[in-house]
């Protein structure tokens, strides 16, 4: 959990937490670039901010537990697909459709 804790239940528990994170940090007012995705239109692109460490350090804080969601649903769905495709037979078949052209950020 990015607030401080760890959790033994989530799939990326062994990871650092925020406290971790912000101990790894020498000066918090460094100013430094990133990419990241943004909502434009309905659309993803992906656009590059600017601001101190300690900034960046909060809004990745902020995005954490919905990646972590969003990591254990794909991860999830994998063991499922990898599942259906092992149990294909001559009457039963797997059809993946990719949508990615219509996918919608939500924010």
């Amino acid at each position: 959990m990015w607030g401080g804790r760890r959790t033994t239940h989530h799939p990326l528990s062994n990871h650092m937490t925020r406290d971790e994170v912000e101990q790894k940090v020498i000066d918090g007012n460094v100013q430094i670039e990133w990419l990241q995705w943004a909502n434009e239109n309905g659309r993803a692109e992906k656009k590059e901010y600017s601001g101190s460490v300690d900034e960046a350090v909060q809004l990745l804080g902020s995005k954490i537990e919905h990646f972590k969601f969003h990591v254990f649903v794909k991860r999830e769905q994998s063991k499922y697909f990898e599942k259906l495709k092992a149990e294909v037979t001559d009457e039963k078949v797997v059809c993946q459709v990719d949508f990615a052209e219509n996918y919608g950020m939500k924010e």
